[in-house]
């Protein structure tokens, strides 16, 4: 299992979430509103904080792929400062409600 945490501008969030929505490997999505710049913005805004949302989708190794080139495709405005995606390891993952 893989984690992918995205931040992707405030304003792409609905185009993104749409296109995630549409696919059957994704069973669920965090969002959380986060502020931060990159190092390709860090000369222009020089330490001021932009608005972002960080996405946070766990998916099997074999769509990551897929979710990461969507993601991309969605949140792209082709302007610096568009976001970053990263992926993670998962070593296990428990549910809270059936254990």
């Amino acid at each position: 299992m893989k984690e992918i945490k995205a931040y992707i501008r405030t304003a792409k969030l609905n185009d993104v979430m749409h296109s995630l929505r549409e696919l059957p490997s994704v069973s669920g999505i965090s969002v959380s509103k986060v502020d931060g710049f990159g190092i390709k913005a860090k000369q222009d805004i020089l330490g001021s904080l932009q608005p972002y949302n960080k996405l946070e989708i766990v998916c099997s190794d074999e769509h990551v792929e897929e979710l990461v080139a969507l993601i991309k495709e969605h949140a792209h405005t082709v302007r610096p400062g568009d976001g970053k995606i990263f992926v993670y390891n998962v070593e296990s993952a428990t549910s809270i409600f059936d254990g």
